[in-house]
């Protein structure tokens, strides 16, 4: 469910996702439904959630920052459900395609509410354009999904055998960059850009 519903989530619903999700896979854990591991790679992000909890109740605010710092640590309390819940080839590749389906359809309405928002009239776009209307927004969250999302785009345009998967692929891409062309966020461009290079060095050698 995260996977699917991430693109369309703000900061605070990203959150609370994860945390259900976080307390579901304890419960399971308990029962012994479940199994957890802790690598060496574990330690260095438990030890990035630990100094953003303290950074957060010592600073110059620390009501403010500490509330930011508990947001964030939620959102990175779903690494660890992920990395000891998808274990298996199967369910990463299964997961990859949802967070890129779900990504390709929240791309659409974005693009669509940029449209609508440069060439439609003012009443339809108040309409639909409203702040209720998430669907047709670039939230912070699906700007920055694009600089994960289109390495794995590139990846599968360049393993597809099929030239209409190698062709929809690169078509996603070019509108995810577009999209982050227009954003307010240069440097989520330049970072998905600069993916794109390295993943497509990596592949030509």
């Amino acid at each position: 469910s995260l996977f699917l519903l991430l693109p369309f989530l703000n900061a605070a619903q990203a959150s609370a996702l994860c945390t259900l999700n976080l307390i579901s896979y304890i419960l399971k854990l308990i029962r012994g439904k479940r199994t957890f591991k802790l690598r060496s790679v574990d330690i260095t992000v438990l030890a990035v959630s630990v100094l953003l909890f303290f950074g957060g109740i010592f600073s110059v605010t620390p009501k403010e920052s500490t509330d930011l710092a508990i947001s964030l640590i939620t959102l990175i309390s779903a690494y660890f459900v992920v990395i000891n819940t998808i274990t298996t080839a199967e369910w990463i590749k299964r997961c990859v395609y949802a967070l890129i389906c779900s990504f390709i359809i929240a791309l659409t309405f974005g693009i669509t509410g940029g449209v609508i928002n440069n060439f439609a009239p003012t009443l339809l776009r108040e309409i639909i354009l409203s702040s209720k209307a998430t669907l047709f927004k670039f939230n912070p969250i699906l700007i920055h999904l694009s600089v994960a999302v289109v390495p794995f785009l590139s990846i599968l345009a360049y393993s597809g055998k099929s030239k209409d998967r190698k062709v929809i692929c690169s078509f996603i891409i070019i509108a995810a960059l577009t999209a982050l062309a227009v954003s307010s966020l240069n440097s989520a461009f330049i970072s998905a850009l600069l993916g794109l290079v390295i993943i497509l060095l990596i592949c030509s050698k």
